[in-house]
């Protein structure tokens, strides 16, 4: 038969089911990155041959594929796979494990994959060109990733790539470390009560339960796994959920229990905020804070604790002890709060001090990550963290030599907010000269604090 030219092409897209993908990309956005296997096969006597592979190649931004090949002018029919692959993420289908501990801690996977186990078929000509096709180019048009379940895998890759793209973007010292692996839907011992979605800092991967396909799990997961990279000891968080049975206690038992947890998820909100151009602020299902972003009211931090251990030392071993001190340096306008207010949050007072501004500290996002990373050049801080070095003073000490705008005076301060035991405004304990200007009369002055001018 004479040669021909054959080329098929299309796109490959996927009808959002997170609602936060729909609100950032809208109802459908096109599969960018993934790997596409075009197959063929031949009209033989009395049927049609095997499928052979005509390459494997990557989509484009905007989903689209083509593969061109010289073959013989016989009829043919064709089969399109999809693959979530690319050199910073892997999807596969999850797999039911045991509730028994391996020897890292962490519930046994299973470590294998079947042949083809994660590839999906997304078009195929024996349903739709039972005669097959002639030579020539064939567009294929748009290719839905279906049913479901590769539905939410593909919103797993793009939600995903949306995080990953913005930690890249911040730098080569923010992104990940290597190569992560997700499992979804990740059946543990048959949904047992005691299972939930985790993030193995041994092998790099991040399990997403059957029932707990939300964004702010994903999102929480991954950023677990951003954590593990700087941190060394991780690992002893599997003894502690063998152990204890969770990693959420009010009050744990170490301080990098509840360091791990908070920082997991209080960065989905700010992350939440930058892939969304600040459409979103909460997350629209699966919402664990009713006010992101807004520090602890002192009642909310002595509530984690008992009566006798309610001071200071104790709030770094609560989770939302450290979930308060995220926000605090990402906090602008810590002088117009009101910690002693009831309820969880701390509230809005009115006028701010301007005796206050020290406490201003204002971090953005990828400052408070730069107080995690490592820094060859800056002594104290040219080391991954250590478990034990996960508490406030050491934290904030390192956080300091790594940004000169936290002042002894801001982390005084800061330290003031957190305190259980403390009472009033940290700004209350002015120096005498501030004072005598709030008793100076004139324009400046209003009530009996500072006008900023």
């Amino acid at each position: 038969m004479a040669k021909q030219t054959w080329k098929v092409k299309g796109r490959v897209e996927v009808r959002h089911t997170l609602p936060e993908l729909q609100t950032i990309k809208g109802n459908e956005s096109p599969l960018e990155g993934i790997t596409v296997k075009v197959q063929a096969r031949s009209k033989i006597p009395f049927g049609w041959g095997t499928w052979a592979s005509w390459g494997q190649v990557t989509t484009n931004s905007d989903g689209e594929f083509s593969v061109t090949k010289t073959k013989g002018s016989d009829r043919r029919q064709f089969r399109v796979k999809i693959l979530f692959d690319d050199d910073r993420l892997r999807l596969k289908e999850g797999d039911e494990t045991s509730l028994s501990f391996g020897g890292d801690g962490f519930p046994i996977d299973v470590s294998f994959d079947l042949t083809d186990k994660d590839w999906f078929v997304v078009h195929d000509d024996k349903d739709s060109t039972p005669n097959g096709r002639k030579a020539g180019t064939h567009d294929l048009g748009t290719l839905r990733a279906e049913p479901m379940r590769v539905r939410r895998l593909a919103d797993l890759w793009v939600l995903v790539g949306l995080v990953l793209d913005d930690l890249d973007r911040m730098g080569p010292a923010f992104g990940l470390d290597r190569k992560q692996v997700m499992k979804f839907p990740m059946g543990i011992g048959n949904g047992a009560a005691a299972s939930a979605s985790y993030s193995n800092p041994v092998n790099g991967t991040v399990y997403i339960k059957s029932g707990e396909f939300h964004a702010r799990t994903i999102i929480h997961e991954l950023m677990h796994q951003w954590a593990y990279d700087r941190t060394k000891g991780e690992d002893a968080m599997a003894w502690q959920l063998a152990k204890h049975g969770t990693t959420h206690a009010v009050r744990e038992n170490t301080t990098f229990v509840p360091f791990h947890e908070a920082f997991a998820d209080w960065a989905p909100y700010e992350i939440l905020r930058r892939i969304s151009g600040h459409a979103l602020t909460t997350f629209l299902e699966d919402n664990s804070d009713s006010t992101p972003g807004r520090p602890y009211s002192r009642a909310h931090l002595r509530a984690a604790l008992g009566p006798s251990e309610r001071s200071l030392d104790n709030v770094d071993y609560t989770e939302r002890g450290w979930r308060s001190l995220f926000t605090l340096l990402t906090w602008d306008t810590v002088d117009t709060l009101d910690f002693d207010a009831p309820g969880q949050f701390a509230r809005d007072s009115g006028q701010p001090d301007f005796a206050c501004r020290a406490l201003r500290t204002g971090l953005t996002f990828k400052q408070v990550l730069a107080a995690i990373n490592t820094h060859d050049d800056i002594p104290g801080a040219d080391r991954p963290w250590r478990n034990h070095e996960l508490n406030f003073d050491d934290f904030l000490a390192r956080a300091q030599r790594v940004h000169e705008q936290l002042t002894d005076a801001a982390v005084a301060g800061i330290k003031e907010c957190l305190d259980p035991a403390a009472t009033g405004s940290p700004c209350d304990d002015v120096e005498p000269a501030v004072r005598r200007m709030e008793r100076m009369p004139g324009p400046l002055r209003r009530g009996s604090r500072l006008v900023r001018p």
